[in-house]
């Protein structure tokens, strides 16, 4: 469930994130909710031009997000278009039962619809479900 308050998100949940650097790494989410959720958001980094962030890459990735985050704050929202830092590439749209799977060094945020707000009943908010797999 999607219940946390834009104003309550930390620094790094106010912008795309990666969830590892590692190849073989996929993320699997069941959206357990209609399209009117959002969905998902995949992103490229303006300064850098990574979609997906490699080990390799992860230091340097890390050491300009956080210049980023320290010159211009992102504002307590849940991100879902394009911004001075990253550019919108494309969204898996919410749709009940659908079944969606990524790399998880690719770059990416939920989209959260604002004018739906937040609910912690199940048959009422954003629930996801979301398992990881590294081989």
């Amino acid at each position: 469930m999607t219940t946390v308050a834009p104003e309550d998100l930390g620094p790094l949940q106010r912008v795309p994130h990666f969830d590892a650097s590692t190849p073989h790494f996929m993320a699997v989410m069941l959206y357990l909710c209609d399209e009117r959720h959002g969905g998902t958001a995949f992103y490229r980094h303006k300064a850098s031009g990574l979609q997906q962030i490699t080990a390799d890459q992860r230091e340097r990735y890390g050491d300009l997000i956080y210049a980023e985050m320290e010159r211009s704050p992102a504002p307590p929202r849940y991100f879902s278009e394009s911004d001075d830092c990253f550019e919108l590439l494309g969204v898996l749209p919410a749709r009940f039962n659908r079944l969606v799977a990524y790399r998880g060094s690719l770059l990416h945020s939920a989209i959260v619809n604002p004018a739906l707000g937040l609910s912690s009943d199940p048959r009422q908010g954003r629930l996801t479900i979301t398992t990881f797999y590294d081989f």
